[in-house]
């Protein structure tokens, strides 16, 4: 059974011209893992929908947003960097990247510190409170987060997969029973920043004994990463700024009605992305000639699989909510907007870019698309409210992807 499937598998491949066998080997496990943060990230949706008030939903989402929306001053760019070092049997940039990137996570954490007294005079001590842990934490967690690029570029997908449930299942459990027992967005968010801190350290080390076998360092790889962080800026604000928009302008119930409509989209993109993350690894070790003709055939087949995964989402939506989140039929048209995010995906270029090491590229479709993102964000919430800002994210995204393909043809 498993050889015919394998040769169903290489049949394929006149078609999609790629590695078949290598895709489905390793999205089996990042789908694998992926599948079971999606089903931890809805059982926690169903459970919050049903006990936990809307306004403080709202709340608790705003300080995390408001952390990552900070947190857009780190060195962000470590990650792709690394995944190429160790591609290249470069180990010893982690130890390197490791260090810079704690002590240079004390820049967002100076500001979050900062804005957290603003708070307190304020009198707003849950905002204050939440804000100032989150800044607290964000060193440790900056630094332990790099794991995830050693297993990345190391091609270890199972124990990545394994790992990244491990850190999203084990916080996630954390801040529930919390929510169970205080109702109390602050301490939920206390608990999520401390259980993902410590999480992601244990996980860090496990992963610096196991599989640091050299200390050989990419000289390149600190140039390309302060570009990439540069250039990630633009993204993690674009990323983080609808929830401070909507919170700023609405309050929490709105910013509630928004995340659980793009609760399930996300789930799903989380697929998608996977994509990107085993092609970084297999464009690297391709030339630049070959690589860049199997991107534009990889995006098309990638917009083909995801089409009828959205229609199917657009006709069950209204079910789902019904039964999972009934407390949230607001939610459904834009729920059924945002699915369409998933035919627009550029983790096939922007994978392509990472590989190359597309500096002046990158800096461009950040510009491009991001720059242009955050003022159509802020006009599409002036002029129509919550539905402007799930419009202005699609119009952001097709812009981002159009440019992503012109400029793979000039890599």
């Amino acid at each position: 059974m498993k050889q015919r499937f394998s040769k169903i598998l290489r049949w394929s491949e006149k078609y999609t011209k790629t590695d078949m066998v290598y895709v489905f080997k390793n999205m089996s496990f990042l789908s694998g893992g992926q599948f079971l943060n999606s089903l931890v990230t809805l059982v926690f949706a169903i459970f919050i929908a049903n006990i936990f008030p809307k306004e403080g939903y709202g709340n608790y989402k705003y300080i995390l947003s408001t952390v990552a929306l900070v947190n857009s001053l780190a060195l962000t760019g470590l990650g792709p960097a690394l995944v190429r070092a160790f591609s290249k049997g470069c180990d010893g940039t982690l130890k390197q990247f490791a260090k810079i990137n704690f002590f240079w996570a004390f820049l967002p954490a100076t500001i979050l510190t900062a804005l957290s007294v603003y708070y307190y005079v304020k009198g707003n001590m849950l905002l204050s409170v939440g804000i100032l842990v989150g800044g607290l934490t964000l060193p440790f967690i900056e630094r332990s987060a790099l794991h995830t690029s050693v297993l990345n570029g190391k091609k270890l997908f199972k124990k990545l997969s394994l790992f990244s449930f491990l850190r999203n299942a084990i916080p996630t459990l954390m801040v529930a029973i919390t929510a169970y027992f205080t109702l109390n967005p602050l301490y939920m968010a206390v608990v999520y920043f401390l259980s993902t801190s410590i999480v992601l350290n244990i996980l860090y080390y496990h992963t610096v004994a196991v599989h640091i076998e050299n200390n050989k360092v990419d000289e390149e790889a600190l140039h390309l990463a302060k570009h990439t962080s540069v250039i990630n800026i633009f993204s993690l604000i674009s990323d983080q700024i609808d929830n401070v928009i909507i919170f700023q302008g609405l309050g929490g119930t709105a910013l509630a009605i928004y995340n659980f409509a793009e609760a399930i989209p996300n789930v799903i993109q989380g697929f998608v992305k996977q994509v990107g993350v085993i092609a970084v690894p297999k464009f690297v070790n391709q030339d630049v000639k070959t690589a860049r003709e199997t991107v534009f055939r990889k995006t098309l087949v990638l917009f083909l699989a995801s089409l009828p995964v959205a229609l199917l989402y657009i006709v069950c939506a209204p079910y789902i909510f019904k039964i999972l989140f009934p407390n949230y039929i607001d939610s459904v048209f834009l729920s059924q907007i945002m699915i369409l995010g998933i035919l627009i995906s550029s983790s096939i270029t922007i994978a392509f870019l990472d590989s190359q090491k597309a500096i002046r590229a990158k800096y461009i479709l950040s510009i491009v698309s991001n720059v242009a993102k955050i003022p159509i964000l802020i006009l599409g919430f002036y002029w129509y409210g919550v539905m402007g800002i799930v419009i202005g994210k699609l119009v952001a995204k097709m812009i981002g992807l159009c440019t992503s393909l012109i400029l793979v043809k000039q890599v």
